[in-house]
């Protein structure tokens, strides 16, 4: 049985940190790196790292990109016995990153926007302690994730809608949120994903029936809580190099403190260093822990 199964876009990530990033101006580039990516991907790979059994779930093209995700994965210890293969172009990414950190993206859905529920093995949900769903290329596959969230079984479901499903809003996203056990979500998603404060939006998500929310705020820290209890998250010093995958990272630390049997706000503070080691480094795999380096003696520390 797998700790977690996710299911994302597979995509290559092509990434240019540039000295400004105002748009109808000339810009120098500062560095370029091209990995693979892909939300779910990377929380999966943060989590194998950690010495969790994890499994993916999605589509690749024929193309050498596509190999090369599959092989980038399989190193990682991430099963791909889930993945398909469709003739075509692998999804792509590229982001641009400036001097803060900051990154915008742009989008080339390749055979991602083909995936079909008939091309998923859906009986691999079912052997995972938690299935992490991340978005999947836009609106024209939400039905697609509605009825994989239907094969769950008594797997719990970790979602992290970002920007792209967010954006659907929140009635269009009730029976994914009704099965959430836990939702990853920043500041802003969770702003346009219910239209309020996310303490207001909070305890509308726990009556619909999620158990327990992290919310990510930047360098405000984050916001872990249950109906029970909740927490203010402080974020770990950092040199901020490139902020892509930050999110990814702290799910996978969240849910490796979930999975460890830790508290929620021990978890929350693994999120919290596992995302300031990834964003010292450009992209979004690079600076993602093993549990020994995590759990360092002034990390342990920090975390208890």
């Amino acid at each position: 049985m797998s700790d977690v199964i996710g299911f994302g876009n597979l995509n290559t990530d092509i990434l240019y940190r540039v000295d400004s990033a105002s748009y109808g101006r000339e810009a120098c580039i500062l560095e370029q790196k091209e990995e693979a990516g892909g939300s779910a991907a990377n929380t999966l790979v943060g989590l194998s790292r950690l010495g969790f059994k994890t499994a993916a779930l999605g589509v690749v093209g024929s193309d050498s990109a596509g190999k090369d995700i599959m092989e980038i994965l399989k190193k990682e210890s991430v099963k791909i016995s889930g993945v398909s293969k469709k003739k075509g172009q692998t999804s792509k990414i590229l982001a641009i990153i400036d001097k803060s950190g900051a990154s915008t993206f742009y989008r080339d859905s390749g055979v991602a926007k083909e995936l079909e529920l008939s091309d998923i093995n859906t009986e691999q949900i079912k052997k995972a302690k938690y299935f992490h769903m991340s978005s999947f290329v836009d609106s024209s596959k939400l039905d697609l994730q509605k009825a994989l969230v239907k094969k769950l079984g008594k797997t719990k479901l970790s979602f992290s809608p970002g920007k792209v499903m967010s954006h659907f809003g929140y009635s269009e996203l009730i029976p994914i949120l009704k099965k959430t056990d836990i939702l990853l979500i920043n500041e802003e998603e969770i702003k346009y994903l219910m239209d309020e404060s996310y303490e207001g939006a909070c305890s509308r998500l726990f009556k619909l029936g999620v158990k327990r929310i992290a919310v990510t705020r930047g360098k405000e820290g984050s916001y872990v809580a249950s109906r029970k209890e909740s927490y203010n998250i402080p974020t770990y010093p950092a040199n901020v190099v490139d902020s892509t995958g930050s999110g990814d990272a702290y799910a996978a630390g969240f849910l490796a403190g979930i999975l460890a049997g830790r508290t929620l706000s021990e978890s929350g503070k693994m999120g919290s260093k596992v995302a300031s080691l990834c964003i010292q480094h450009m992209g979004a795999r690079e600076g993602l822990p093993t549990m020994e380096k995590l759990l360092a003696k002034s990390v342990q520390e920090a975390i208890e």
